[in-house]
């Protein structure tokens, strides 16, 4: 009985175990750097009915979500998609980001503080091969503000 090679997945490789595609046969899915496999079993065996077990997976791009943004914080998110660059300054605003944006890995997110604040942590993340931003998102907190009061006291003597 023999199953026939079957289809390459978008993204990935298949790999035939034993190299044949007869009975008993098993084949792996892999996917290319950057992608991770989703979806169904990565391994499917030749069957007697001369068919495949199971269905091919798929291979998803490994991609960050739009990073979270505190209070204060002005986010620049530069990504190599297209050479994009989103810039955020208030949690209201979303520029060309939505919630559902997503960044590939080795996009750098560069936290600032609005006029009056000082930022406590590290001013940039990197998008990692977890599909996570490296680091803590740092804080912005106010600036103490001391003013002295000067008072002029004029004496006119008559």
């Amino acid at each position: 009985m023999d199953c026939g090679a079957l289809v390459e997945i978008a993204n990935g490789q298949i790999a035939y175990t034993n190299g044949t595609t007869h009975l008993g046969s098993d084949v792996v899915y892999n996917c290319l750097q950057n992608y991770r496999l989703e979806g169904a079993s990565p391994t499917r065996t030749c069957t007697e009915e001369g068919k495949w077990s199971g269905v091919a997976p798929q291979c998803r791009e490994i991609r960050c979500p739009l990073p979270e943004r505190p209070d204060g914080v002005v986010l620049s998110i530069s990504s190599s998609d297209r050479l994009r660059a989103v810039t955020l300054l208030r949690n209201t605003d979303r520029g060309e980001a939505t919630s559902g944006s997503s960044f590939r890995i080795g996009s750098n997110v560069i936290y600032k503080c609005e006029r009056g604040f000082r930022l406590d942590g590290r001013n940039s993340r990197i998008c990692d091969e977890a599909g996570q931003w490296t680091g803590e998102a740092p804080v912005c907190t106010c600036k103490e503000i001391f003013l002295f009061k000067h008072s002029l006291n004029v004496f006119i003597g008559f």
